[in-house]
């Protein structure tokens, strides 16, 4: 008898699927992030805003995603859970969904976050 203990089976396609699915959202999510800046000169014409204002707009989303990706990384690192994916996509979508019908700049701020 031998001593050699043999890893679990996993099913054949599982990991290519996750890796799909993870590789496809994080391609929308650097889509959506590099489409923003496009829509500025039409948020400054409809908003009446300066470039300070779009500015801020940059800043807001460059200092939420900068404090927010690695203490997300590091939870999800400790305690995975299995729809954290979908959350996160449904997170982006409710922030165009703002930008989308937002009222004024202060909401626009809130969608940009």
């Amino acid at each position: 008898m031998s001593d050699v203990i043999s890893a679990p089976q996993r099913p054949a396609g599982t990991a290519s699927t996750v890796l799909g699915a993870v590789s496809v959202c994080h391609f929308l999510n650097d889509l959506v992030q590099s489409l923003l800046p496009a829509i500025y000169p039409i948020l400054k014409g409809g908003f009446n805003l300066n470039f300070g204002q779009i500015g801020a707009l940059t800043l807001t989303y460059q200092i939420t995603a900068s404090l927010l990706q690695p203490l997300v990384g590091l939870f999800t690192d400790k305690k995975p859970l299995p729809f954290s994916l979908p959350v996160g996509m449904a997170f982006s979508m409710s922030g165009l969904l703002t930008l989308a019908y937002a009222p004024g700049y202060g909401i626009l701020l809130l969608g940009r976050a």
